[in-house]
């Protein structure tokens, strides 16, 4: 998570995920939010700012920090991700 934080461009776009989807108003928020995690792998963000779907928005950022970062979107079906070439 450190790594991540140290990026300028990932952290801004993190930030920007939180901001659009209503977790967080400003990046200060979205770093106390993180504080916690430091030590913790990058993978696990989505899920230290959206724990679950009680929260409004929740699948969006998860979906958009799963972009950032590269991965598999979380919590979709193989047929919801995108398409692959045969």
């Amino acid at each position: 998570m450190r790594d991540l934080l140290d990026d300028p461009l990932t952290w801004d776009q993190l930030v920007s995920a939180a901001i659009r989807t209503g977790f967080a108003h400003d990046d200060t928020q979205v770093a106390r939010m993180l504080s916690s995690y430091l030590d913790t792998p990058a993978a696990q963000v989505a899920q230290a700012l959206a724990p679950d779907d009680r929260f409004p928005g929740a699948q969006e950022l998860r979906d958009q920090v799963a972009e950032l970062l590269g991965e598999p979107r979380v919590g979709r079906s193989v047929d919801e991700r995108a398409p692959t070439n045969p």
